[in-house]
């Protein structure tokens, strides 16, 4: 049986990329204001009013996405130690390119 996006991991010694899941809302959010400067030049949602419920409703969001294949994201963890190290993702993917 194929696997889902939002089921997939990857991974090698050092860090994993896995779904992210409700779990990770103040990591998530805490990276997101820890880096607002770097951000905000590239990521329209990323303002000064950015708040956790914009990380909650972005978490809930996610699911869906993937299985759509609409976007693709995954939180970046250390395989050691299991702390959340960032994320990465896909996103505005058109299939027909």
């Amino acid at each position: 049986m194929q696997k889902k996006a939002n089921q997939v991991e990857l991974t090698n010694s050092v860090i994993t990329l896995r779904p992210f899941t409700m779990a990770d809302l103040k990591p998530s959010y805490e990276a997101v204001r820890e880096s607002m400067q770097e951000l905000s030049p590239w990521m329209w949602w990323c303002h000064p009013a950015y708040s956790i419920k914009d990380t909650q409703k972005w978490l809930e969001y996610l699911p869906e996405a993937m299985d759509k294949g609409i976007e693709y994201a995954f939180a970046v963890v250390d395989v050691k130690k299991g702390d959340f190290l960032g994320g990465c993702g896909l996103n505005h993917i058109h299939p027909e390119d």
